[in-house]
């Protein structure tokens, strides 16, 4: 079943709070975390990048086929 831009809006919304969240945790930790626990939140972040750059690059597809459907 194809998400809706709704849909779409708001799983990037919840990865950009949990990216949000991670960023803030790492800055409040002040540099007082174990190499492993740095490197799994490092790993979590770019995760978070990741999935935003695909909703977004989705919606952007749909969008350009949407203007290409116009004509």
């Amino acid at each position: 079943m194809m998400r809706t831009l709704s849909e779409i809006g708001r799983e990037r919304s919840r990865w950009l709070d949990r990216l949000l969240d991670y960023r803030r945790t790492l800055r409040e930790s002040g540099g007082y975390m174990s190499d492993a626990r740095l490197a799994g939140y490092k790993t979590a972040i770019a995760d978070c990048e990741a999935m935003i750059a695909a909703l977004d690059e989705e919606v952007s597809k749909r969008s350009f086929n949407n203007l290409l459907n116009l004509n």
